[in-house]
């Protein structure tokens, strides 16, 4: 069966994302994230495959933002995969003082500050967001935003190509090409 929850965050956040993890579990919905891909594993193709089957993928967004290529490679395939498939949800939520990442702008994230209170709401209304049956039906995208995913699909092919070819930028892979 599918996981429930693809759980993406910065080694720098694994606080939050472990106490998240723990409430969700709790309320019997199953999580996954990096901690289960194991020794020997393809470490990118394990992440794409995890969060591609996941009905929903948390970004937990600290202040430092994305702290390397493969959280934002993680970003990158929830981002594609939720274009892809209508009834994926994505799910950022931005710890204290987080700046909402470009591609996130049309996202309706939370924010947490480390209140009991603001925590014990904004899982509420995570665990809610997961066990409602599709995300709400949003208006088709213009032509300029159709344009503009394209553009990020692409740059996000010529980023996992680069990854796959072991390039250390999109730049760098393409001139070898």
């Amino acid at each position: 069966m599918a996981p429930d929850v693809f759980l993406s965050y910065s080694h720098a956040d694994v606080e939050w994302a472990e106490k998240l993890r723990k409430e969700l579990e709790e309320r019997g919905i199953s999580v996954l994230s990096d901690r289960e891909v194991k020794p020997g594993d393809n470490w990118a193709l394990a992440l794409e495959n995890a969060v591609k089957a996941a009905k929903t993928v948390i970004l937990v967004i600290g202040p430092k933002g994305a702290e390397g290529l493969m959280q934002e490679l993680e970003w990158q395939v929830a981002l594609e995969a939720t274009w892809k498939s209508g009834g994926k949800r994505l799910i950022p939520v931005f710890v204290d003082d987080a700046k909402v990442p470009p591609f996130l702008r049309g996202w309706d994230g939370l924010h947490l500050d480390g209140g009991s209170k603001n925590w014990k709401n904004a899982v509420e209304r995570i665990a809610d967001a997961i066990s409602s049956d599709k995300p709400a039906k949003l208006k088709p995208p213009t032509a300029a935003e159709r344009a503009q995913q394209r553009s990020r699909l692409e740059y996000i092919e010529d980023f996992a190509r680069a990854l796959k070819s072991g390039a250390s930028s999109v730049s760098e892979e393409k001139s070898r090409d």
